[in-house]
């Protein structure tokens, strides 16, 4: 799992949201298993605009150069360039079930 800097500040604002009326000792266990094992790439800014500028990190991060054969697991891919990389979780569960 790759992370950025960037992307576990949206995940800390994401999951802080009353919304989801997650505890925040919780938030914080989540975030040390990502730093923990997750591998943090400081991406290079692509010259993009998206739908919604809070995805540009997680775009930036599956495009890297630094990484190979990335993936991009997402609920919101209409938000996303069409790439191969990038996926909906069910299509990510179909090639994971069809790699096994």
């Amino acid at each position: 799992m790759y992370y950025s800097k960037e992307i576990l500040d949206e995940y800390i604002d994401v999951l802080n949201r009353p919304k989801f009326r997650i505890n925040s000792e919780m938030i914080n266990d989540v975030i040390r298993y990502i730093v923990e094992n997750g591998i943090e790439i400081t991406p290079e800014n692509k010259d993009i605009l998206m739908i919604d500028m809070k995805d540009k990190p997680f775009y930036e991060l599956v495009m890297d150069e630094q990484i190979d054969n990335a993936k991009l697991v997402t609920g919101n891919i209409k938000h996303f360039p069409i790439q191969t990389n990038i996926m909906t979780p069910s299509q990510f569960m179909e090639m994971y079930n069809k790699n096994l």
